[in-house]
Parts: structure tokens; C-alpha cells; sequence
């Protein structure tokens, strides 16, 4: 990995949606959390829509910051998921579209 000094300091913004099967129900009350290695650097509640928004999470990185996405459902109905992302230098923003399965 090569640093360029405050080049390397990365602000990402991660928004999505989280659907129940087929894209058709947006689910609420979802939770979304992002960690770095085992920290939770956030987490949220997906509203009415299924909506949730990060952001500017700041990371002073090499060549990209990685994340763990753990979308999980408190009442325990659906089944949690977990994503691996990774924004490259210059990405600033991505969108995440999450389908969960019943247990």
C-alpha cells in the first residue's frame, strides 16, 4: 500500500434499500450496521421504506477502505446477511440493495 498523505484520508458514503423476497417489500426496522475489523464504526434502523443512509465515514486509508456490512433483523423473521465492500480511493459513494430470505 503507498500513501499520499491527506489524499488518503477516504469519506465514503454508503445509502441502500433492504427488501424482503423479490425486491417487492421494503422491509423497516431492519438493522444495518458497518464495522471496520471487529469495531462498529456505525449503525442504523431502516425506516418505513426500507431506507438507510451512511454518512461521511472517514478513514485515513492506503489504496481503498474496507468494510463489513451486517444487515440483521431484530425481531428475528429474516435470516442476517453479511457484505464485504471496498471503496477505492476516489469512490466516494455506493448504493447497496439488500434482499433478505425468511428464516
Amino acid at each position: 500500500t503507498v500513501y499520499g498523505g491527506r489524499r488518503n484520508y477516504i469519506k465514503t458514503k454508503l445509502y441502500g434499500t433492504v427488501f424482503g423476497k423479490d425486491k417487492k417489500i421494503p422491509l423497516a426496522g431492519i438493522k444495518v450496521a458497518v464495522y471496520d475489523g471487529t469495531y462498529e464504526r456505525a449503525s442504523v434502523v431502516t425506516d418505513e421504506n426500507g431506507a438507510f443512509y451512511f454518512d461521511d465515514m472517514s478513514v485515513w486509508a492506503g489504496l481503498h477502505v474496507s468494510y463489513t456490512m451486517i444487515i440483521s433483523d431484530p425481531n428475528g423473521t429474516y435470516a442476517p446477511v453479511r457484505r464485504d465492500l471496498r471503496f477505492e480511493l476516489d469512490e466516494v459513494t455506493r448504493e447497496e440493495i439488500v434482499i433478505l430470505e425468511k428464516k
